[in-house]
């Protein structure tokens, strides 16, 4: 949820700079919803406290679950007060009349209230966290896997603010950075005009396609900064790295890697970052590739590599394209029909509006690809692992077992609650029950592979229309809109 976070409150910045607002830079009273910063952190302080006493007296993992929901649910306050704060208050202006509208740094300082309260927020909760992760120790002593040293109070912090905040705001930074730079650059080059004067000549013309392929640039490069951020390494021998390239070959994809992604032992996970090859790649923390079976391994492989085979990524960012072309079509629509919604006041609720149910359908779709990967993930080790099928090409309960119990060893090893709900991924638990449904079920037909398809088939559709209608103008011989 974090990164989510993080994105939204850069959303905010966009939108105040795209809509007036009706409060004047400077204003003394900007920052007044920041004062509930401090008092949602003390709440998690003391529900951590309460919470590690409790499991100390008790054992009970509901003691953890329950700080676990607070503490959501106090980022999630803190970020809509930071972004009520900019949105509505003018903050960034304020911040702006203080430091100055330099690149960046202004906007990194607007937001800096949210970045701290995580930061104590994962500094509050660490003596919670450490509890479950020595009860995980004494199950890998028994288990007999590589121990790791626990992390400190520092360095628990550091390494959650690196791999969920850096993952969003080290692209976010550039693309703002980048688009800062361009207006700035072509002042300095006397391309366009000073004192707010609109570009004139070739460069106006320009502008708009240099920022927006800086912009993918940007997108495409930020996942080498980001295994750089992450402390990865490559794996280029053994059997982890033999494993791996099997299954690559075998799809026909296209990754960087694999890479050791160093966490000392604290986290459970793998990943593929990155938009187009060369700078697309494929990480495994140290844990899970030390805890995990043979087979649990490979399908947590064979998962990631479903992402890139069946291309998640670009579908999903044209699904939000999508979304937001049907949402303002809708809008364009009600401001033709009601003429009084098209004032400054109505305008900033139907952003925020469409804003608000474009994030519902990114995390609605999200959670659709993730269950895909699992069924992928699941036909592979079908074809791999030896069973007591017919040979037909069905799922397999050996291949349902394997990855079930890869997703389980993943969430209790990271100390998560299964039935925990993740924005994007949904629960552990309902994905292994939608696993557990595929059993028998053939290769070819699977239900989530026709769910799938009806999203990318519509996604299509809405996306074509759209283009329709903007070159209806120019087809017909009319004026461009």
């Amino acid at each position: 949820m974090v990164p989510v976070l993080v994105i939204a409150v850069f959303i905010t910045m966009h939108l105040r700079e795209a809509v007036a607002g009706d409060v004047a830079p400077g204003d003394p009273h900007a920052a007044w919803p920041l004062a509930l910063l401090p008092v949602l952190w003390l709440i998690v302080h003391g529900t951590s406290t309460l919470s590690g006493r409790t499991l100390d007296r008790t054992g009970n993992l509901a003691a953890f679950a329950l700080s676990d929901r607070v503490t959501s649910a106090s980022r999630l306050l803190a970020a809509g007060a930071v972004g009520y704060s900019i949105l509505f208050l003018g903050w960034l202006e304020t911040v702006r009349d203080s430091i100055g509208n330099w690149v960046l740094l202004d906007e990194l300082a607007a937001i800096s209230p949210l970045l701290l309260f995580l930061t104590l927020t994962w500094a509050s909760t660490y003596s919670l966290e450490r509890r479950v992760k020595e009860a995980v120790m004494l199950r890998a002593l028994d288990e007999g896997w590589p121990m790791h040293p626990p992390l400190g109070r520092a360095g628990f912090v550091w390494s959650h603010f690196r791999h969920e905040v850096l993952l969003s705001l080290l692209p976010l930074s550039l693309i703002n950075a980048w688009e800062e730079l361009v207006p700035a650059g072509a002042r300095v080059l006397g391309l366009a005009g000073t004192g707010g004067d609109a570009p004139s000549g070739w460069w106006a013309a320009a502008e708009g396609p240099v920022t927006w392929l800086g912009v993918l640039a940007c997108l495409v490069v930020a996942p080498a900064l980001m295994c750089i951020a992450w402390d990865t390494v490559p794996i280029d021998t053994g059997t982890t790295h033999e494993r791996v390239r099997r299954v690559i070959t075998r799809y026909r994809v296209r990754v960087r890697g694999p890479l050791l992604w160093r966490t000392h032992g604290s986290m459970l996970n793998g990943a593929v970052i990155g938009l187009l090859w060369p700078f697309r790649y494929l990480l495994f923390t140290d844990a899970l590739i030390e805890r995990l079976s043979g087979p649990q391994f490979e399908g947590v492989v064979a998962h990631e590599v479903a992402h890139v085979r069946l291309r998640h990524v670009p579908w999903m960012g044209a699904g939000v394209v999508a979304c937001v072309v049907l949402l303002g079509a809708a809008a364009d629509f009600a401001a033709r029909a009601v003429p009084e919604i098209q004032t400054a006041h109505a305008t900033l609720p139907l952003t925020l509006a469409t804003l608000g149910l474009t994030l519902l359908v990114f995390g609605w779709i999200s959670r659709r690809f993730e269950w895909q990967a699992d069924a992928f993930a699941a036909r592979h080790l079908s074809s791999t692992l030896p069973s007591d099928s017919d040979g037909t090409a069905v799922i397999t309960p050996e291949a349902i077992m394997a990855m079930s119990s890869a997703l389980g060893a993943v969430a209790d090893l990271n100390g998560l609650p299964r039935r925990r709900f993740d924005f994007r991924h949904g629960s552990v638990a309902e994905r292994q029950r939608r696993l557990t449904d595929l059993e028998g079920r053939r290769h070819a037909s699977l239900p989530i592979d026709r769910t799938v398809w009806r999203i990318k088939l519509a996604t299509a559709a809405v996306l074509g229309a759209g283009v329709v209608l903007a070159l209806a103008p120019l087809l017909l011989g009319g004026p461009a809109a």
